[in-house]
């Protein structure tokens, strides 16, 4: 071993392969030749000692760099471990840059309205975590982030938007596991199913009949065809909602396509076709059009007419209370269908039918509301139509 001169002025000393720890000749740099002497003699003098096994003054320092660091040196290979585990080979990333480049890879697959609840709840945690290393957050820190959250339905809400995104997070490297699974799902209260008698749906048949057409589709298609408001109504102007060419009067079918259906994971995709029931056919007819949507009205003066007319017809608001009663009522009437045909139908998975809709309801009830006579048909001795509101008013007269 001896120093040799480089042309940068620095002097360079080759320790021999079979004098290096490693097994492999190994260069080393220094800025003088003094200092390279001093290395070849300390070098000489560890190796005569130690042999090649030795430890080095280098590697003495770093040992107690370590010791002075951590303490107890039985903590690193659980240390390396660890770094193997959440920071070797990971490209690094801040978690609100994380959540900006999310959102703009996955945002122009959302409705607005869920591209609105997706930027809202993960700028939270965005805002939260800022400019921390993505890799390095934890789920006990996810899980104090979620505490922060008010419980229930919003806690839950946030919980779901983080899942998709650590997944994503996973597949571009930025983690090595998705912290998601080792957090529970927060606890919810279950969503109250209340729902509609028939004559609370008759009422409001009646009134939005007489009184407000315009909203008559909407109490028909949402109390006989399990239709969702969203799928009604639009939220904001470029949301796509049924049409009156979806009406497939001759098939004697409802088709609900893909992007007018509520976006679900199930295999088949979320398009549905849904039997147009008699009753639905027989409220419909008469205000039936060739073409256009069916609730041509914004969200905020459908919202204004449905108030207005639930209070004049004596009947509560209950959300989604149509739709839950249409599921409910269809089972009772129905049991042949089954919780498999009525999942399609409606839109949800067997388990939430199973879960929320399978109430005791006589088949006499599901038959009375899926043969409620309109105005046109009602006859004044017909046995059992009522002529006064659900809460005792007489009924309003009607237009014909």
């Amino acid at each position: 071993m001896k120093p040799i001169a480089r042309p940068s002025g620095s002097w360079m000393v080759f320790i021999p392969r079979k004098m290096s720890p490693t097994g492999k000749r190994k260069a080393r740099y220094f800025p003088s030749r003094n200092q390279a002497l001093k290395f070849i003699s300390d070098f000489k003098a560890e190796h005569l000692e130690h042999g090649r096994s030795g430890i080095s003054a280098e590697d003495r320092e770093t040992i107690n760099f370590l010791r002075s660091q951590i303490g107890d040196l039985k903590l690193v290979p659980e240390i390396v471990r660890h770094w193997k585990l959440t920071g070797a080979q990971l490209e690094q990333i801040e978690a609100s840059e994380a959540v900006k480049t999310y959102f703009d890879a996955v945002a122009p697959s959302y409705k607005r309205v869920t591209r609105y609840d997706l930027t809202s709840r993960l700028s939270k945690f965005a805002g939260h975590f800022g400019k921390k290393l993505l890799h390095e957050i934890t789920p006990v820190q996810v899980e104090d982030f979620l505490a922060t959250v008010s419980s229930g339905g919003n806690r839950w809400s946030t919980y779901k938007r983080l899942r998709p995104f650590f997944k994503f997070c996973k597949r571009r490297n930025w983690v090595s596991k998705n912290v998601m699974e080792d957090i529970p799902a927060p606890k919810m209260e279950p969503p109250s199913r209340e729902i509609y008698s028939v004559d609370q749906f008759h009422s409001l048949l009646w009134m939005a009949e007489g009184h407000y057409p315009d909203l008559l589709p909407f109490v028909v298609l949402s109390g006989y065809e399990f239709l969702r408001t969203s799928e009604l109504v639009k939220t904001f102007k470029e949301d796509r909602v049924l049409r009156w060419e979806n009406v497939l009067w001759e098939e004697e079918l409802i088709h609900v396509p893909h992007g007018v259906a509520k976006s679900t994971r199930r295999a088949a995709g979320d398009e549905r076709f849904i039997p147009l029931v008699p009753a639905a056919a027989r409220w419909l007819s008469p205000i039936k059009k060739d073409q256009g949507e069916i609730l041509q009205m914004s969200s905020s003066r459908f919202w204004d007419l449905w108030i207005e007319m639930t209070d004049l017809a004596g009947v509560p608001r209950i959300p989604n209370g149509l739709r839950h009663s249409c599921i409910s009522y269809s089972l009772a009437a129905n049991p042949e269908h089954g919780v498999a045909l009525t999942s399609q139908w409606a839109g949800n998975s067997e388990a939430t039918i199973r879960k929320h809709y399978r109430r005791l309801l006589k088949q006499a009830d599901g038959k009375m509301w899926f043969s409620l006579p309109s105005a046109v048909d009602w006859q004044p001795e017909e046995p059992g139509v009522q002529t006064r509101t659900a809460d005792g008013r007489d009924m309003p007269s009607r237009t014909t």
